[in-house]
């Protein structure tokens, strides 16, 4: 048996088509469907589109069995209330039964798609109210202030904590490496008009337009333990003039130096020696640092306590942890909406200003140092540094631990002044990112502020304390992708000193703790002004510029310094450096410092003098070197 108005094949005893919804016209007898319906109490019409089952047939009722055919059911007494027939029942059409929503049959054809449209447009708006809610709900737009407050704060805290472990994790990688590598260029180079400049103020008597340029391609190969080595070829004015070539042996004390061109022997130097003559040359406490740094037990101990630091990842989980413990102990956040100005960029942001006073205090510290307390990682931690430091684990932190108790006991005695009471306002954006904030502090107010409108960026960085402003950067700049670019002002006691352009400022390094960029310094006209000068030095001094150009990552760096005029680069400062795997290096062997005098070879020697020639040191300075290694040699 198949459905009359779509062709599929009906199962039996179905009431409706499974493939289109048509109502199926069951078998019927002619005296079934015939005028007795007729009398079918009204109850019947509200089912009349249900079809009676061939197992249950209808019972018409004594009614309708013995009465004629032809008569009126509006004469019978108790039916004299009811509709008439002809509106609710069409005897006449007994072929055409109502479909599955009341719409006759070969009307129904249709009914399917008209019906599941509405059914579909439903759906939709059902998941596009979900979508909605997720997004209103999710952004935080019915969040309290304090939450507000926590998820910005940590949000941001996030992308800096990226940064300090990158760093730490570069850091202690390196020093960690049995050997590294690290080659690359440094060089020196100077314009004529240098030279020119300094005769004029009298600070130079001598010629020295003919130097242009001294190079040195270096190769460094440092061990945490055993020798380490570096290798330099110096170059002037871009001409080859000499190797030299380094060991420093910890097991014996001495730094080996030589150089090929001039000898085949090493010359050797008493690292206690070199010391003693920097005791005399450099403050105290940097030669304190360095004598420490080349006592053998000393560097133990360092390479030990540095294997006992935490990884990156741990440093990291650490740092979240503490942060988000402090911060979400900040209670009554005040909430507001407000604009954020700077180098004439402005922007609308919500405004969470956060007093940190004595309750706020209390709580940070109490939260952060219950945690602490009992804290087993930070436990592991302290044990282990100290032993790598040579000190008792267990009773290092048996102090520490004491003192955290003691701290815990004195949370109550934390009182802040309204004076001593800390108020910072953050402004966040859409996005949860805090685009600026405010501190203020015991006279103290700090600003740093980066409002975005479209691609237009403001900047400001501003120190004020007692009413006046110590530091002032500030400016208008451009995002175009990830990178910045800006012109800023810089100003000291209010008086405008420079103006600062950065170039190609790569934003994304900056959330690794690293820097892409180039950035230009001038003196403003304010201080021309204030310096009044005048003549050929103020013509010259509107010319001047400094330069920085920038660019590190985890494997290399480059840095270039130079002080420009329009035309050139006075002088230039450029240190590239690459690391690497590194090499072990040798043992090496040499004489004493008169020794190795005597054992250069004079052709060799006149070799490198006729390499300074064609590299254009003057003549007088090159008979000067012949003399002495005519006399000496």
């Amino acid at each position: 048996m198949v459905c009359k108005n779509c062709g599929a094949e009906l199962v039996e005893g179905a009431k409706f088509c499974i493939e289109c919804g048509s109502p199926v016209e069951a078998p019927a007898e002619p005296e079934e469907v015939v005028e007795p319906v007729a009398a079918v109490d009204p109850v019947v019409e509200e089912t009349v589109a249900e079809e009676p089952r061939e197992s249950e047939p209808v019972d018409e009722g004594p009614e309708a069995k013995e009465a004629p055919a032809e008569e009126p059911a509006a004469e019978e007494p108790e039916q004299a209330a009811e509709p008439e027939k002809p509106e609710t029942v069409e005897p006449a059409e007994p072929a055409a039964p109502a479909g599955p929503i009341g719409i006759p049959v070969d009307e129904a054809a249709e009914a399917p798609k008209k019906s599941r449209k509405p059914l579909y447009i439903a759906i939709a708006l059902v998941a596009i109210l979900a979508i909605a809610a997720a997004v209103v709900f999710g952004s935080g737009l019915f969040a309290s202030p304090d939450k507000l407050y926590h998820k910005a704060e940590l949000k941001a805290f996030e992308n800096v904590s990226d940064g300090l472990a990158s760093s730490y994790g570069s850091f202690v990688e390196g020093v960690g490496e049995s050997e590294v590598q690290l080659s690359g260029n440094a060089e020196l180079a100077f314009d004529e008009s240098l030279f020119d400049l300094l005769e004029m103020g009298g600070i130079l008597d001598e010629d020295l337009s003919w130097l242009k340029a001294i190079r040195a391609e270096y190769t460094v190969n440092a061990a945490k333990e055993g020798r380490s080595g570096a290798d330099f070829k110096l170059k002037l004015n871009g001409k080859d003039i000499a190797t030299v070539n380094g060991v420093v042996d910890p097991d014996d004390g001495m730094v080996y130096i030589k150089v090929p061109e001039l000898s085949d022997e090493y010359a050797e130097l008493d690292l206690d020696d070199m010391l003693d003559e920097l005791y005399y040359e450099l403050p105290y406490s940097v030669y304190s640092i360095i004598a420490q740094g080349e006592d053998e037990e000393t560097k133990e101990l360092i390479t030990d306590v540095l294997k006992a630091l935490p990884s990156e990842g741990d440093l990291k989980k650490l740092l979240n942890k503490y942060v988000k413990l402090a911060v979400e102990s900040i209670e009554g956040v005040e909430k507001s909406k407000d604009s954020l100005s700077a180098g004439g960029v402005s922007a609308n942001y919500t405004a969470l200003t956060v007093k940190i006073d004595t309750d706020n205090a209390r709580r940070i510290a109490k939260n952060v140092l219950t945690e602490m307390e009992k804290d087993a990682e930070l436990k592991k931690l302290i044990i282990s540094v100290a032993d790598a430091a040579g000190e008792d684990g267990d009773d290092t932190y048996e102090s520490f631990h004491d003192s955290i108790k003691d701290a815990l006991d004195s949370v109550e005695d934390i009182e802040l002044s309204k004076k001593d009471t800390v108020t910072m306002t953050v402004y966040v954006d859409r996005k949860g990112n805090i685009a600026g904030r405010e501190i203020k502090a015991s006279g103290l107010r700090v600003t740093m502020a980066m409002p975005k409108d479209g691609s237009k960026v403001g900047i400001r960085l501003a120190v004020k304390t007692d009413g006046n402003y110590l530091i002032d950067l500030e400016g208008d700049g451009k995002i175009s992708g990830s990178k910045l670019e800006a012109e800023l002002a810089l100003k000291v006691y209010g008086v405008e000193l420079a103006e600062v352009t950065v170039n190609e400022m790569e934003l994304a390094k900056l959330k690794k703790g690293q820097i892409g960029a180039s950035i230009t310094i001038k003196p403003s006209k304010a201080l021309l002004e204030e310096l009044d000068l005048t003549g050929a030095v103020g013509s010259f001094a509107k010319k001047l510029r400094l330069t920085l150009l920038l660019d590190t990552s985890d494997s290399a760096a480059s840095v270039s310094v130079s002080l420009q005029t329009d035309s050139s680069d006075l002088v230039k400062l450029w240190i590239d450096c690459k690391k690497s795997s590194g090499k072990k290096v040798g043992a090496a062997s040499g004489v004493d410092v008169y020794d190795w005098l005597d054992s250069i070879d004079a052709k060799g020697a006149k070799e490198v003098i006729k390499r300074l020639k064609d590299a254009g040191v003057p003549a007088d300075l090159l008979e000067e070197l012949e003399d002495f290694v005519d006399w000496y040699l």
